[in-house]
């Protein structure tokens, strides 16, 4: 083969080339259909022998497209540069690394083939020809079937992932700054998760904690804590065994109790109305406030008597829960004598407590107690009840009423009898006097006990028909020493009903003595008598009142029973109708 010098010396100006020098000028260039052998591609063949077994790469002398990154060719490099000085400038428009091959195309689609020896891409030095020139893409066996494999570069800057999939290709990655991305199975795209400076924020970009949720829910099976003693708003930590959790103050507080310690000590920091109400709830919402009971009424049952016993407890907090409470009498050593049938029990209201038993008189002499328990709690009622032989009943049938009216006139309308008085408006009498508050009648009982007598009075009080009191003209029913009759409230203890009230007055107590209470309602007021001491209990419905008062016993006085009627009119006496009945029901000395 003549080299290019000597061809081209042969065909200078005036030269006469010979049959030969045609002959072998055209013998010394390759046709391009003509393949060319891996034995004439220079050091080709010693290279590929000097590293790997030539035949598993080379097939009929022709390099195998698809072997040319095994030979750590890691790459085939089109480039799109006319020779490798451009490619060079041009280098970083491409990713290529040491060992790649760069293929040069020229204007009739040929290839000339270099080797990227490594250093500066840009500097063509670093670009070893490979000494295989005007290459064309079917000279090589394979290579159009992998550069048709190999993807078009973006022709736009950005971020890109390849997409290898029925059609591949490159997908731009164009997330918005600091917003992490998640697949959709197409592309990464921009997920609610914002980094701002190492916090992250789900739904805000200013995460005020490692992550911030804002105005969202977390659900997982179970969530780990560490140890933590600070204490912030709104915070949920875990520190000592202990979970705390902080209000919008930073207050914190327990929610779960290390042991049952723990648990006593809440109960402990609670405050008396807190205990009772939550002591309440346990309850089955039945009270376990302190049970009290003011008197028990009859104190006294008579030993063997014929007749059941019925006793009501009159107090507060007395409305026991229906399925779990108990009512026992115990003797002096505390010792339980007698436990009643709940069902002898009519649980009326939350003051009054009502039941009967036909054993209680079978007990030997002497003073019972009575212990309530409410499903909580135990209470027990002192000297409640005493069994005797003879019980000393004041018989009310010789009894007779001395009347007094406003200057003795005649008074049509009151009826006596031994143990009441009925007593209604005698518009004739009251419209003959002036209406300035004065009593228009009185009337007072015989004598049956004295100051120095222990006694229980029980008095009931009716008013019927419409309000007999209408403005407040009053109606009062007491117990006097005085032993003449007369029209003023020289009463030791008295009630009454006055206007929409019932009154009793006389006493003292923390309790208001007015109960607003509808017309025709029934009162009983119920009078004990130990030493000096007077308790009243006046009830009203489910309204109680509970007062006390100290009486001089130094000097022996008769008590009586007195009852007035005042003028104290604001409308015509006519509009007014109805009567107040007052009944003395018993009198029991002891």
């Amino acid at each position: 083969m003549t080299d290019l010098e000597t061809i081209l010396s042969w065909f200078q100006t005036g030269d006469m080339p010979t049959e030969e020098e045609f002959k072998e000028t055209f013998s010394s260039f390759r046709l391009k259909n003509t393949k060319i052998p891996i034995a004439e591609v220079e050091k080709l063949e010693s290279l590929l022998n000097s590293k790997i077994n030539a035949d598993d790469y080379v097939k009929d002398g022709k390099i195998r497209a698809d072997k040319i990154e095994a030979l750590g060719l890691t790459e085939l490099i089109e480039s799109s540069e006319k020779d490798i000085s451009e490619f060079a400038e041009n280098s970083d428009k491409y990713e290529f690394q040491q060992n790649d091959f760069i293929a040069i195309p020229d204007d009739e689609e040929n290839f000339s083939l270099f080797i990227f020896k490594g250093g500066e891409k840009n500097s063509k030095s670093n670009y070893l020809p490979t000494g295989l020139t005007s290459i064309m893409i079917s000279m090589v066996e394979g290579l159009q079937m992998v550069l048709d494999s190999k993807l078009s570069k973006p022709t736009e800057v950005g971020n890109y992932f390849i997409n290898h999939n029925t059609n591949s290709g490159y997908r731009a990655i164009n997330p918005t700054v600091n917003y992490l991305l998640f697949w959709n199975n197409t592309d990464f795209l921009s997920s609610d998760i914002y980094n701002n400076s190492g916090k992250y924020g789900i739904g805000t970009t200013t995460p005020s904690e490692m992550l911030h949720l804002n105005n969202g829910r977390i659900r997982a099976k179970a969530m780990v804590f560490d140890e933590n003693s600070e204490i912030l708003p709104y915070q949920i930590t875990h520190n000592n065994k202990r979970y705390y959790g902080s209000d919008l103050t930073g207050t914190s507080r327990l929610f779960m109790y290390r042991d049952f310690a723990d648990y006593k000590a809440l109960w402990q920091s609670f405050t008396e109305p807190e205990k009772i109400e939550i002591k309440t709830l346990m309850n089955g919402g039945w009270t376990t406030n302190t049970m009290s009971v003011y008197i028990s009424y009859p104190r006294f049952i008579k030993s063997n008597d014929p007749e059941p016993a019925f006793i009501t407890l009159i107090g507060a907090n007395l409305n026991l829960p229906p399925t779990s409470f108990t009512i026992e009498i115990l003797n002096s050593s505390d010792t339980v004598v007698a436990t009643i049938d709940n069902s002898h029990v009519s649980l009326t209201d939350s003051n009054k407590l009502n039941f009967w038993d036909n054993t209680l008189k079978l007990l030997p002499l002497g003073i019972y107690k009575i212990r309530l328990w409410n499903g909580a709690a135990y209470y027990i009622h002192n000297n409640a009840i005493e069994i005797k032989d003879i019980i000393d009943v004041v018989d009310l049938s010789d009894n007779v009423w001395t009347i007094k009216t406003y200057n003795d006139e005649p008074y049509d309308n009151i009826n006596t009898l031994n143990d009441r008085v009925n007593i209604s408006v005698d518009v004739d009498f009251a419209n003959n006097m002036p209406n300035n508050g004065q009593a228009m009648i009185s009337a007072l009982s015989k004598s049956y006990v004295t100051n120095q007598d222990n006694f229980i009075i029980n008095i009931g009080l009716t008013c019927t028909g419409t309000n007999p009191n209408n403005d407040n003209n009053l109606f009062p029913l007491g117990l006097t020493t005085t032993d003449t009759p007369n029209l003023f409230t020289d009463m030791l203890i008295w009630m009454g009903y006055s206007g929409s009230n019932y009154q009793i007055n006389q006493i003292k107590s923390s309790v208001g003595g007015f109960f607003n209470v509808p017309i025709s309602t029934e009162a009983t007021l119920l009078i004990q008598k130990q030493g000096s001491n007077i308790t009243v209990v006046l009830s009203v419905g489910t309204s109680i009142f509970v007062g006390y008062t100290i009486v001089d016993t130094s000097v022996l006085k008769n008590i009586y029973f007195k009852s007035l009627y005042f003028r104290n009119f604001n409308t015509n006496p006519n509009s007014i109708s109805g009567a107040y009945i007052y009944k003395i029901n018993s009198i029991i000395k002891y």
